[in-house]
């Protein structure tokens, strides 16, 4: 991975960390997870949010989880799509715990 890929990498994080909440609901719409927009909207998840939920993995239930306590998804729609695209974009997460 040269430094061009990295550049691209933390550009695509600060453009989703300043994601509205709209923003956040049209890219799991584009992503074809509408049941997961709707989790956005009643979670109140923001790009920053979204950010911080992908980057925890002892975070990652709250994806799988119904809304309004999570975003709704299947195991495979989190695996398969979710997780796939935000891994295109920003690269695998960094494991951490909550505090």
């Amino acid at each position: 991975m040269g430094c061009g890929h990295c550049k691209k990498r933390i550009e695509q994080q600060k453009e989703i960390s300043e994601m509205s909440l709209s923003d956040v609901k049209n890219l799991f719409k584009s992503m074809q997870l509408p049941k997961a927009a709707e989790g956005v909207e009643s979670g109140g998840i923001d790009g920053k949010t979204l950010l911080d939920l992908y980057r925890d993995a002892s975070l990652h239930d709250l994806f799988v989880a119904p809304s309004p306590d999570g975003l709704g998804l299947t195991q495979i729609q989190f695996k398969g799509r979710f997780m796939s695209e935000m891994k295109r974009r920003l690269g695998p997460p960094v494991i951490q715990t909550s505090s």
